[in-house]
């Protein structure tokens, strides 16, 4: 199971983030005392740290997959950092000092919008993506503003009280990348004992090679005897496999793709195209997919979008919800039975409700691991490294290596051969995780010439204070305890000396 090589389709991250700032009027201000930020700003951010109500609000936009982390992360900043900060009644933060993807701002306007573009085109403080960029992406973002919006920026729509997302005069510069905490992406199946002649299915304990055929359409029903091997509880269970995927290009599908590439990228167990080579249309031509790494996120082998008109797919079928998000998938999937699916885990333990989630072996080989550990998700990141030799490396600063997931192709065995950001397949845990990421410019400590010259110094303020939060154990404890992945303690120091010193 040694990893194969990924194709840049594979690789090209698919986040759906914007940024935007905001101020927002509130009545008073308040002293900070949290100590793990009060020894820590540095002398030339603003005076004061955060929690300035009269204009200090701000608003981060980003992949839906990061809301249930980034909600958190807000709580306890506001917990353990601020307070109670009143604001006027149509503040889109309420009574916070920061709000992620808040539910008035979910428009199709700004759903739409090419989150790097927007990222390039200065549209606000900072935005969330579950896998950054590409190295070229990451060349265009650290470009002058709009440079890499292809057309032009295009416009967000108006956010109330807040001020003008489209504003001029905003600086070049480089783009700061860091992950926040991490997840697992859990494989869901819906079987119940009535589906297996009385027998209980649970637990389903699937290998690499298993994972493989079963979304590559190979497998056709539970009871196969490939199946069976090491779960013999599936002996009865005689209904057909529905293969039940993202509709929109999500980071939980490529995390899931990052996964199989690595374990098994040539599809060696693929037996329902012949010689398991699947004819995919593409806008207006056909090509040919005969590795993971080779299909499109949103394209499977079999699938309804392969294969010339009168095609008739030998492989299982593949459905999906009509409608984008994670909960989609799973309510679709709660309604097939013999359905298997994914998700990010803090959905399935929101949304996946009487499904079984299975557990698949660990990289080492040594034992089946859930996607669960506790009220963790049990990922082990401790084999991945940070990106360079610096803590300004740490944060993406690096143009020879960094956080991008074509990190290893593009720079070569020379200098950044690793792709830091891929979490699957490591170490004894569950081998289906991903890390999550925050974009925040460099230099915004210079306040109006800047990149962002919107910002205002209490906004900026706000936005440093929450992003050492962020990079703190007592921010990370907080995910940990809520269905995400914690960083490893070792990178904390380091992330967060990294953002303050380019700040």
């Amino acid at each position: 199971m040694s990893p194969g090589p990924k194709s840049s389709a594979t690789k090209r991250r698919r986040s759906r983030w914007v940024l935007v700032a905001i101020a927002a009027v509130l009545g008073s201000a308040f002293v900070v005392t949290n100590a793990i930020l009060a020894a820590s700003v540095r002398a030339d951010v603003p005076a004061g740290i955060n929690c300035v109500g009269a204009d200090g609000q701000i608003l981060g936009l980003g992949t839906s997959s990061g809301d249930g982390a980034q909600a958190l992360l807000w709580n306890g900043f506001d917990a353990d950092v601020c307070g109670n900060t009143p604001g006027p009644s149509n503040s889109l933060t309420g009574n916070d000092m920061g709000v992620y993807n808040p539910g008035a701002t979910s428009t199709t306007a700004i759903e739409s919008l090419e989150g790097l573009v927007v990222a390039n085109c200065r549209s606000a403080a900072y935005g969330g993506t579950d896998i950054p960029y590409d190295v070229a992406d990451l060349v265009g973002l650290d470009g002058a503003p709009g440079s890499a919006a292809v057309g032009g920026c295009p416009p967000l729509p108006a956010l109330g009280q807040f001020p003008d997302p489209n504003a001029s005069g905003d600086e070049q510069a480089a783009l700061m990348s860091f992950p926040i905490g991490g997840y697992s992406v859990a494989l869901e199946i819906n079987l119940t004992a009535a589906d297996c002649g009385g027998t209980n299915p649970n637990p389903i304990d699937l290998t690499a090679a298993q994972v493989s055929a079963i979304f590559g359409g190979s497998t056709l029903v539970w009871n196969d005897p490939s199946l069976v091997v090491n779960n013999p509880a599936l002996a009865g269970c005689n209904i057909p496999i529905t293969r039940v995927v993202r509709y929109d290009d999500a980071e939980s599908t490529t995390i899931l793709r990052n996964y199989l590439v690595r374990v098994d990228d040539s599809r060696s167990s693929a037996t329902c195209d012949t010689p398991y080579t699947t004819p995919i249309y593409i806008g207006s031509y056909y090509t040919v997919a005969t590795t993971w790494s080779s299909f499109p996120n949103t394209i499977w082998p079999g699938g309804p979008d392969t294969g010339a008109p009168g095609y008739s797919s030998p492989c299982s079928l593949v459905v999906d919800p009509g409608t984008n998000g994670g909960p989609a998938l799973l309510g679709l999937l709660k309604r097939i039975s013999g359905g298997i699916g994914y998700a990010d885990l803090p959905d399935v333990m929101n949304d996946g409700s009487g499904l079984l989630s299975a557990s698949v072996q660990n990289a080492a080989a040594t034992t089946y691991s859930s996607p669960l550990s506790g009220r963790t998700a049990n990922c082990d990141f401790t084999a991945l490294t940070l990106p360079g030799f610096s803590s300004s490396d740490a944060v993406g600063l690096n143009l020879q290596d960094n956080w991008a997931a074509d990190n290893a192709e593009v720079n070569g065995p020379s200098y950044g051969s690793v792709d830091h950001e891929d979490a699957t397949d490591l170490g004894s845990r569950y081998p289906i995780c991903g890390l999550a990421f925050d974009l925040v410019f460099s230099g915004l400590s210079a306040g109006p010439d800047s990149a962002i010259a919107s910002l205002t110094g209490d906004q900026r303020r706000t936005l440093y204070s929450f992003m050492t939060y962020v990079l703190s154990s007592t921010a990370q404890d907080e995910l940990g305890g809520n269905y995400y992945a914690p960083l490893p303690a070792a990178w904390l120091e380091t992330l967060q000396d990294g953002f303050q010193t380019n700040y």
